[in-house]
This record gives structure tokens, sequence and C-alpha cells, in this order.
């Protein structure tokens, strides 16, 4: 649709587009919808173009807005609030468990200022599902999905779009809505590094309070919605039984994280693994979506800052890499860095943003609590 533009991100809002005609989306919004609703308020939203009886009240719906002054000949956009739960597709929804269900009908100029309008109309902290064919143009979902795995054959979709935005899904347990954002569940494995010795903190940083939970039970917690197992690498397993996680004991214990990597990659379920430190407390779900989305073709995905700093600890290996570690081990070597010219490795740009942070001093731990408090 042209001249309509992006405009503010909403973790919030999930698009979901079918890849062909005939896929039961709306079956699958309203399964997602009965899947999530007891836990949050969710909002159906469906959207298409400004028909000429809009302004007219419908069956079934309310008016909630239109543009302030507007007639029926210069209206650009209306809102419908779906008020039964029997007939149509919104009421489909609300029979599902959304709390509420809008029809925003719009002029290709005037969808911006709808799509603001309504969302607008939707209570904090509330789930929102929207379609995808017309607002993907402009508005940063927090998720854009496409559903029955055709993602190949997306005709309707329109190229631009594609490119790096929607990933496909099954089923609605793929989909999660946590701390105010949309979650799609990789199909990777979560590794947890947790055998450094925290020397310049003085104590177990894994153990640390945070949040009101062990720092290292805060970045399981994150990590269980969006991966199909999670892991965590530790050589002393009585001290994380509390956690209920498979732990993986190093092959050789004090050979270094790139042991624990090679010896999790070994035990991991899927061929993907994200692997990360014990000591980053925020986990950027968009970021570790995107190494991974980038892995086709590639044994490591890994960030890499534009002074050529990379972080090891904090990126995607694909399980192949188990047996080359394992190699540069025997031969007496203990760095990561080591696997770059033996595997296929993808760096990508990073600058951490201000989520990004190690825990590895006293002030970096005080920093951190005071940053998520």
């Amino acid at each position: 649709m042209p001249g309509l533009t992006k405009s503010g991100s909403r973790e919030d809002v999930l698009l979901i587009g079918g890849a062909a005609i005939g896929l039961a989306k709306t079956d699958f919004i309203a399964r997602l919808i009965a899947q999530c609703a007891s836990a949050r308020p969710v909002v159906g939203i469906k959207l298409s173009a400004l028909r000429p009886d809009s302004v007219l009240e419908q069956k079934g719906y309310t008016i909630s807005a239109s543009p302030e002054g507007s007639t029926p000949d210069d209206c650009t956009f209306v809102i419908f609030e779906e008020t039964s739960r029997v007939d149509g597709e919104a009421a489909y929804l609300l029979a599902a468990g959304a709390s509420r269900a809008f029809w925003l009908q719009a002029t290709p100029g005037g969808m911006p200022a709808g799509l603001e309008a309504v969302l607008g109309l939707v209570s904090a902290g509330s789930a929102i599902i929207c379609e995808a064919d017309v607002t993907r143009n402009f508005l940063a979902a927090g998720q854009f999905v496409v559903i029955n795995n055709l993602y190949e054959s997306v005709s309707g979709l329109g190229s631009e779009a594609l490119r790096g935005l929607p990933v496909q899904v099954d089923e609605p347990r793929q989909l999660d809505f946590a701390d105010g954002r949309w979650l799609i569940t990789q199909n990777a494995s979560a590794i947890i590094l947790s055998g450094g010795k925290s020397t310049r903190l003085g104590q177990d940083k894994s153990l640390l309070p945070y949040h009101g939970i062990p720092l290292i039970a805060h970045i399981a917690t994150q990590l269980k919605p969006m991966f199909r197992e999670v892991v965590v690498s530790t050589n002393d397993p009585g001290k994380y039984d509390f956690l209920g996680l498979p732990l993986i004991a190093d092959r050789l214990a004090g050979q270094g994280p790139l042991m624990g990597i090679a010896s999790a990659l070994e035990h991991a379920d899927n061929d993907l693994c994200f692997v990360m430190g014990c000591d980053i407390p925020t986990v950027n779900f968009r970021f570790v979506q995107r190494m991974i989305s980038l892995a086709d073709g590639y044994d490591i995905v890994m960030p890499r800052d534009a002074e050529g700093r990379f972080e090891p600890l904090f990126a995607v290996y694909r399980r192949g890499v188990c047996s080359t570690a394992l190699e540069i081990l025997e031969a007496g070597e203990r760095r990561i860095a080591a696997l770059f010219n033996r595997v296929r490795v993808r760096f990508v740009e990073f600058d951490g943003g201000d989520w990004y942070k190690n825990i590895n001093t006293m002030d970096d731990y005080i920093a951190a609590s005071g940053m998520s408090g």
C-alpha cells in the first residue's frame, strides 16, 4: 500500500498473515486467543478497506471512532467494536475469549491514523492480535508470523515485507505473550553457561538475587518461552537442581567455556543452540531471533561490535561445531576464537544498546540492579 510509513515499534502487537487462501487464519487466531486469554486481556483487530456504507451502524457493531468532524463523503477510517458473540469473524474472536474485538475500515491514506486510533482504545498490558495484510506496511510490530508452513510459496504479502520479517508457524503453541511482548518459540535449544569462577565479583554471580530470584533463574525464565529446550552447562549440578532444567557437565572439567559449549552442544536436542553466559540479565529476544534467522548456511552466528570485539557467550552455534571444538581442545587450545578458521562463521553487527550488560564486578551488579528496578 503506497504512501504508508512505519510508525514506532509495538512489542505488544502480533501480525498474522496467511501464506495462501483457505488456511483458516481466523481459526488459528481464535485458538491462539483461547490459549492466551486466561493470563491477560487479548484484543483482536480486523482490518479492511473502507466501504461506502461503513459510516452507518452495522449489525452487531457499534462505531467506536472516526476522524473528528468527518462526513460520509470525506471519512478516511471508521472503527467498529464487535458487540455480538454470535455472528461474524470478530464475534468468533470474542467467543474464543478475546476481551474486545475491533474492525478497522480505512482508505489507504487513512490507515495509519485509523490504526493509531484503534490501538489507543486498547488498555495497557493487553496482547494484541492484528491482521498483517495491510498493517505490515507501516507498523513495526513485535512479531509478524505467517501460518501453516507455506513460507516459500507466499505471494500476497509483498517481497519487501518478507525480507527477514515474518516467521513461519504451524501451531498457536509456538507463540506466547510475556512481559508485554509476543514471543515465538524457536526450533532451537538454549544453553546457559555457568562454569565461571566469578573471581572479580568475589561470589557466585549466577546466584545473586535479581528481581527477587537468583540471576540464573531470572535468565532461565526469560528463555523458556522462546526455546524448545533450555539446559544449564555446569560442573556443580547440585547447585542448580532448583531450576528443574537438564544439567550438563563438561567432558573434562577445568578447560574453560569452549569445553562447556562443546559438551552442551553434544547433548542438545536441537541442531541450533543459543549459548549465553549466566551474567547477562536481559535477553533481547528480537536480537536473538535475528541471529537464529541468519544461521542458514553457517555454523556460528556471533555478535561483533564496530571495534571488532565479538561476544562468544551470546551467540548461536550449530550442534555440529561440537566435534571441531573437541579437536581444538585435544590440541591444547582453549580459545573460542580458534573455531573461526575451522567452521562457517557469520558476524552480526552489534552495539549492545542499553540492554546488554555483563555482571563481572559488584559495581556492575549494583548498576544492573538499579537499571532494572
